[in-house]
């Protein structure tokens, strides 16, 4: 055992800089522990953090979840300052890649990026389309696309500006339903571990096909231009016309911004930027309507500033859960 894991941390090193081949790079993917590790350090992380402290905390934990003990703080740096740098530089800049490492007949190349906690992040895809990734999403994608189809997996919130190109359509993979246009602007909010799922076309048109818990297709829908397509937990199909520039205009600037836009909308958006729970009864979140962005303040913040305006109050249940209510007259 203890050869292997050292056999792993060798492959960590080789892969920072380049050197795995493609049956060390499957033997690394499929080592559930350094996945494992890398995942929970990143939980950790936060892109507006550089404390020295942190990021020795952060190293410290993926080398003692790989090796399964604890190592001194002293060893851990002089041994393996290099890939630790690395590893530091990839956790602490907001968003990070990842080979997949997918080891298949064409020796395809995936990423994963994943954006933190009050991060937004832009990727360019190589046939040119440009994806910006909200906080809390992680995007799948291919280093190239096959010469058939170009297709890209989330989960997550993101803006799609995909390159015009009729012969290879563009479908991006959710949990609950798959979004294929040609040569289209549209927002997708889906997160694996939500019921509820969003798509907002600003421009062209997308075909939305939903799929059950077997990934089978069950329904399709074609949306055109301020389409507003919301997949409910109980499996029920709202489309609605609304102003799509306005509803995904936090794709630009890099912050959240709200125009107009009900709790219902905000609040969802504003627990993955965070990272914290918000809860509201559903009659005041749907009733209740702000326009504002975010630069750098806290959700405390936030919270307050909407009390203000608004005859809501607000209350922290515990360190990362906070309850809305209305504020009615006795």
């Amino acid at each position: 055992m203890k050869e292997k894991k050292t056999t792993y941390n060798d492959r960590i090193k080789q892969l920072f800089k380049a050197k795995l081949s493609p049956q060390e790079r499957e033997e690394l993917n499929t080592c559930p522990l350094i996945n494992q590790a890398l995942e929970n350090q990143w939980e950790e992380s936060s892109c507006l953090s550089t404390d020295s402290t942190k990021e020795e905390k952060i190293l410290q934990g993926i080398r003692q979840s790989i090796e399964g003990h604890k190592i001194p703080k002293r060893s851990f740096y002089r041994l393996h300052s290099g890939w630790a740098a690395a590893i530091v530089m990839a956790i602490l800049c907001g968003a990070w890649s990842l080979f997949l490492l997918h080891n298949t007949q064409e020796k395809e190349i995936w990423y994963v990026r994943t954006a933190g906690h009050q991060c937004m992040d832009s990727i360019f895809l190589a046939d040119g389309s440009k994806v910006i990734l909200n906080a809390g999403g992680k995007l799948t994608y291919p280093s190239d696309f096959s010469k058939e189809k170009r297709e890209v997996h989330l989960s997550g919130q993101a803006f799609f500006y995909i390159h015009h190109d009729p012969k290879h359509p563009f479908t991006v993979h959710t949990k609950s339903m798959n979004v294929t246009a040609l040569g289209t602007a549209f927002e997708v909010f889906s997160f694996d571990a939500d019921d509820k799922a969003e798509t907002i076309l600003l421009n062209g048109k997308t075909l939305i096909e939903t799929k059950d818990k077997q990934n089978q297709i069950k329904q399709r829908y074609i949306l055109q231009p301020n389409d507003k397509l919301t997949l409910n937990a109980n499996g029920r199909i709202d489309i609605e016309q609304t102003n799509a520039d306005n509803y995904s205009a936090w794709r630009s600037g890099g912050r959240l911004r709200f125009k107009g836009e009900p709790l219902s909308m905000i609040l969802p958006r504003l627990e993955k930027w965070y990272g914290q729970k918000i809860s509201c009864s559903r009659k005041v979140a749907e009733f209740y309507r702000f326009t504002f962005s975010i630069r750098n303040e806290s959700l405390e913040q936030m919270l307050n500033i909407m009390a203000q305006t608004a005859p809501l109050s607000y209350k922290l249940i515990n360190d990362d859960y906070y309850e809305i209510k209305e504020i009615t007259d006795k």
